[in-house]
């Protein structure tokens, strides 16, 4: 199992510049029934971008969703248990808030782990264009089935 820190060590290795590592506390986390470690509360998110260049980010969006301030690196965003398709699955106004935030209109955003899609959903309600790919063709064709729908607006909020 690959965890962020790999894949974080990776980024480092390829000399790129780690410009945010946001803290994502999930309010209702699923309990640790084995009982031997902490229950897992929170993910990090971590924004890398290539050394030697710019990154993005919309601060006047960033002010206007979040009553006048910038956002700090810790943001609150509760599961939704009920419409879950995969076992690791984001909350979609998570992902439209980083996708929002980081990524310029007609940008392309990549998940190389795409899951069930909700960040390739995440862009294309976005207006972002959108490159995912996964290892089971099972969660393929899911993630196709869901961006097949119509645009849907993120029914919950941080």
């Amino acid at each position: 199992r690959q965890s962020i820190y790999t894949f974080a060590s990776e980024g480092f290795r390829l000399g790129w510049r780690l410009v945010n590592d946001i803290t994502w506390i999930k309010p209702d986390a699923p309990p640790n029934f084995t009982g031997r470690m902490l229950t897992e509360s929170t993910e990090r998110l971590l924004w890398f971008c290539p050394s030697g260049s710019g990154w993005y980010y919309d601060l006047t969006h960033a002010k206007s969703i979040n009553c006048g301030i910038n956002f700090r690196d810790v943001w609150t965003f509760r599961v939704d248990r009920g419409n879950r398709l995969h076992p690791s699955q984001k909350p979609l106004a998570l992902m439209e808030r980083a996708i929002a935030l980081f990524t310029p209109p007609n940008a392309v955003v990549l998940d190389c782990f795409a899951g069930s899609g909700t960040t390739l959903v995440a862009a294309r309600n976005l207006g972002r264009h959108f490159i995912g790919c996964d290892s089971s063709p099972e969660y393929v064709e899911l993630a196709n089935k869901r961006l097949a729908k119509p645009w849907q607006p993120a029914l919950l909020e941080g």
